[in-house]
C-alpha cells in the first residue's frame, strides 16, 4: 500500500511540473496519501475549468528504459473525460527534468 501512495505523490508531482501547475491538492497531501480523503478533490491541470483525470504507470516503459514510468493525464470538458486528449508525460517529456531511466530495483521505488 505504501508503494501505491508514493507513486501518486510523484506522479501529481511530474503533472504538475510537466503543466505548470502550482500546487499540489492541499486536502490529499494533508492526508498523508489517503486515496479515501482525495475523492472530493478536483484536478484541472489545464486550467479551462473540468476536472481532469492523472494515472501513473509506475512501472511502465519509456523510450526502451523498463520501469522508467509516466502519468497519463486525460483532459476534460462540459461532457466529461475526453480520452483523445490524453498526454502522457514521462521524464522525456519536453520541459520536464532529467531523462528517463531504467529502473534498478521495484523496491528502490
Amino acid at each position: 500500500m505504501r508503494r501505491h501512495g508514493r507513486a501518486w505523490r510523484v506522479a501529481l508531482a511530474v503533472v504538475a511540473a510537466a503543466t505548470g501547475a502550482a500546487t499540489l491538492p492541499a486536502a490529499h497531501a494533508a492526508a498523508g496519501g489517503d486515496a479515501s480523503a482525495g475523492a472530493g478533490i478536483r484536478a484541472d491541470f489545464n486550467g479551462d475549468g473540468y476536472a481532469d483525470l492523472a494515472v501513473a504507470a509506475p512501472d511502465a516503459t519509456v523510450d526502451g528504459k523498463t520501469g522508467a514510468g509516466y502519468v497519463a493525464v486525460v483532459y476534460g470538458s462540459a461532457t466529461g473525460l475526453k480520452p483523445a486528449s490524453k498526454q502522457v508525460i514521462s521524464q522525456n517529456t519536453p520541459g520536464v527534468t532529467d531523462s528517463a531511466e531504467r529502473a534498478t530495483t521495484s523496491a528502490a521505488r
